[in-house]
């Protein structure tokens, strides 16, 4: 992630996100390592979504167009191939996930799907993807505005239309 997060650095102007000021290397009380982060100030745009008028709601929309497009300019320079594997083994542990939470059929028609999903990510370009572009991680400052975007913890290397999937629950 910090190597990805890296790649942004000069790359993305349209809304602020945060820096990376030091690595905490795996330890006890991080047994899985750390970034600290600059803070983003702001409120999450699902807590004020309703209080903001339809120019507000234009403009943030339209800031965020324009951050996409900065991110998904940004190529993947990785193994594709590699990339694919690991998004094919995450579609296989969500499929173990969800089994016990859907009928047969609906279970039976998302195996069907693998193949469909793996062609679709195979000829589609990778690009740098948030990954977790939702309305919880999109902060809105005092004037209504845009302030920055936060928690790139799931950015990866991926087809860009995962961003709308995520988007489309706001």
């Amino acid at each position: 992630l910090f190597e990805k997060m890296k790649k942004t650095d000069g790359k993305i102007s349209a809304v602020k996100y945060p820096k990376i000021y030091q690595l905490v290397e795996p330890c006890q009380d991080f047994p899985f390592g750390a970034m600290v982060e600059e803070c983003i100030s702001g409120t999450e745009l699902r807590k004020k979504v309703a209080s903001l008028t339809e120019a507000d709601k234009v403009a943030i929309g339209t800031t965020l167009a324009k951050f996409l497009r900065e991110m998904h300019s940004i190529q993947s320079d990785g193994n594709k191939d590699e990339e694919v594997g690991i998004n094919l083994a995450k579609y296989e542990r969500s499929l173990g996930i969800i089994k016990d939470y859907v009928d047969e059929k609906t279970f039976a028609r998302l195996v069907e799907l693998k193949p469909r999903y793996q062609q679709l990510i195979q000829a589609k370009p990778f690009c740098t993807t948030h990954g977790d572009l939702n309305a919880g991680n999109i902060m809105i400052g005092d004037d209504n505005k845009l302030s920055g975007i936060i928690d790139f913890g799931n950015m990866e290397y991926y087809i860009p239309e995962i961003e709308f999937v995520h988007m489309y629950f706001f």
